[in-house]
């Protein structure tokens, strides 16, 4: 059973991110159905938005889970030197990428009325000129995807260091 808990660890991470993705993407949407419309392109029925944006979300994020935890169980890797974590453990430290995508989410978001006048010159997407709840969606999702892969690196090292720890066994 010790591949059985590795895989059941690479669907908590599919599940996770597919979860955080949804819930993500659910929420932007609230903010800016145009940002998904137009930028995105998703055209559908009315009141098919939700869903067709739901779908999307899940295409785009169980795979990043899925790579997220592969890259902590990569950093869990048995060694002579080093004792592994506990999956527990591992657990909880995979949470990082996802404070991190919230953290850069909510930093973006307050960052954007301080560049907003000078957007035009950092953003090259007509699509969303013209448009500020779309643009405001687009700095939300930059700041998750660059908080994320912070987080990620974040809890790599501490699976390193935390197994670096003469206490743990």
């Amino acid at each position: 059973p010790k591949r059985a808990k590795e895989y059941l660890f690479l669907l908590f991470g599919a599940v996770t991110g597919t979860v955080f993705g949804v819930v993500h993407d659910l929420v932007t949407l609230s903010i800016s159905p145009e940002y998904f419309t137009m930028f995105k392109g998703i055209a559908s029925e009315p009141g098919e938005l939700t869903w067709a944006v739901v779908w999307m979300a899940i295409q785009a994020t169980y795979w990043v889970g899925a790579v997220g935890a592969t890259i902590l169980l990569v950093a869990n890797n048995p060694s002579e030197r080093y004792p592994q974590l506990w999956y527990r453990d591992l657990a909880l430290i995979a949470t990082r990428p996802v404070l991190g995508a919230v953290s850069g989410g909510v930093l973006a978001a307050l960052g954007y009325q301080a560049i907003r006048p000078n957007l035009h010159h950092l953003m090259n997407t007509p699509a969303l000129a013209g448009v500020p709840s779309a643009q405001f969606v687009w700095a939300i999702h930059c700041g998750s995807y660059a908080g994320s892969a912070i987080g990620m690196i974040w809890a790599a090292v501490e699976v390193r260091r935390a197994r670096a720890r003469p206490h743990h066994s």
